[in-house]
């Protein structure tokens, strides 16, 4: 029997540390690791740095060094392009722009390329795969094909709002896997798979990025022909919510945790990392969905309270919607009781989990929650939001509060820290924390393609 052929998106793997960005690092691993499937990278870029390549300049990749090394430059752009204000916009960017525009209006059609990476392999590891995977994994993952298109993750959001789909020739692949919904068709022989993480563009647009807008349509186009692999059930469950006709176009694989991650005595890099003092922790992007101003004011009436110096520590990128955010945490980090990191890696971010008191996750929405079961890994407690999805991914191995009631959080920590049962709880905590990770390992979740995708093959439907 031949090999199953797999288009796989590396779009998001060159972002950040975290959530969908780690998901995309260690799923590809993850299914390079399956005989039966053969996973071809795709470069895909999130920004525009690829779209102005014509199909003759793709074509000479496979043969000019020089033009393969501009594609592999143009990928990660987007990470470095200045943001410019629109009336603020010179000319020649003008004219850039315009001519993006009119290329938007004239080309909907892209190939996939297979493109020599030998000189650029290290490249590839740091800017896709670095920021998750262990450097041993570096042979496994990097004796894979990469594959290139001129198409971008901008370019299929700029087709949908013009109410347009973009094309990618993927003939020879049985799939293709999307990491997220994008209105992009493809070859009529493979299958599309999407990677689909959350309603919560659509439940709550008051907390989302300024991208959420096109959520709605990508979904609308993308289940005429598509099948989306939720990371949980609530995630299915929103999905269904809007788009109740997916029913059997649809199925649940959880993410994968990052099998690295355990307890670390290190009381030299904690205290370089955070200083002296016990604290609770927080990891998320800094964003109104997190719900940052309620953990904040919890952590404030838990100290005035029993008057306790307990620090607050947030690990958190940049987000979005949090000047509000910002201006609450402001004093605290001139007094040195909040401590902001961020960009850390997964190694010092071990530090951390491993030395709090508890992980305090107080988000009013999630598709999944990487944060509590990399705590659980770490041996720290975790006190989460009352939401269905923490309930399904953590089980019995946390704490619920009302992430709208700042006695309830209080009540929560009260229990953990002070009651006369909470050294019980914690130790009940810990061991519940170890046995539900486990549910998503490497090897659990893997396993779970590896039998979706031959059935998938075969009958080219879910039932």
């Amino acid at each position: 029997m031949s090999k199953i052929r797999l288009l796989y998106d590396l779009s998001y793997g060159a972002h950040g540390y975290t959530g969908i960005p780690q998901e995309t690092r260690l799923l590809f691993k993850a299914l390079a690791d399956l005989d039966e499937v053969e996973v071809d990278g795709l470069l895909l870029a999130l920004g525009m740095g690829t779209f102005h390549f014509s199909e003759k300049q793709m074509h000479r990749l496979q043969n000019n060094t020089l033009d393969a090394q501009e594609y592999i430059g143009s990928l990660t752009s987007h990470l470095h392009a200045e943001k410019i204000e629109y009336e603020k916009i010179p000319p020649v960017l003008f004219y850039k722009r315009l001519k993006t525009f009119l290329h938007l209006i004239s080309k909907s059609k892209f190939s996939v390329i297979n493109l020599p990476v030998d000189a650029y392999l290290d490249y590839i590891w740091r800017c896709f795969f670095a920021k998750t995977l262990a450097h041993t994994d570096y042979e496994q993952v990097m004796h894979k094909k990469f594959y290139a298109t001129a198409l971008s993750w901008r370019a299929a959001t700029l087709y949908t709002l013009l109410k347009k789909k973009a094309y990618l020739n993927t003939k020879g692949w049985d799939f293709v896997l999307f990491q997220n919904q994008k209105a992009i068709t493809v070859h009529p022989e493979t299958i599309k798979l999407v990677r689909y993480y959350d309603s919560i563009p659509l439940t709550s647009p008051d907390v989302c990025g300024p991208d959420y807008c096109s959520h709605r349509t990508d979904m609308k186009q993308c289940s005429e022909d598509s099948i989306y692999v939720c990371i949980s059930n609530s995630a299915r469950d929103g999905l269904l919510k809007f788009r109740p006709q997916l029913e059997n176009k649809s199925v649940v694989i959880p993410c994968i945790v990052l099998p690295q991650y355990h307890k670390v005595h290190d009381d030299r890099k904690r205290e370089a990392l955070l200083g002296n003092g016990e604290y609770i922790l927080c990891v998320s992007s800094l964003e109104p969905r997190k719900n940052y101003l309620t953990l904040i004011r919890a952590w404030e009436r838990y100290r005035n309270k029993h008057n306790s110096d307990l620090k607050l520590v947030i690990v958190a990128s940049a987000g979005w919607k949090n000047d509000e955010i910002k201006q609450t945490m402001s004093h605290y980090l001139e007094s040195g009781d909040i401590v902001h990191l961020s960009g850390i890696a997964f190694e010092e971010l071990m530090v951390v989990y491993s030395h709090a008191k508890a992980l305090v996750f107080l988000s009013y929405q999630e598709g999944f929650g990487y944060a509590p079961l990399e705590a659980m890994q770490c041996e720290c407690p975790t006190i989460v939001s009352d939401i269905p999805v923490f309930h399904e991914v953590m089980g019995e191995a946390s704490l619920y509060c009302n992430p709208y009631d700042i006695d309830s959080v209080v009540g929560e920590m009260e229990k953990l820290f002070i009651s006369t049962e909470a050294a019980e709880i914690r130790e009940r905590l810990i061991a519940s924390g170890l046995k539900q990770v486990a549910l998503y390992s490497e090897d659990n979740v893997r396993g779970q393609w590896q039998e979706l995708l031959p059935k998938l093959k075969t009958d080219r439907k879910l039932s």
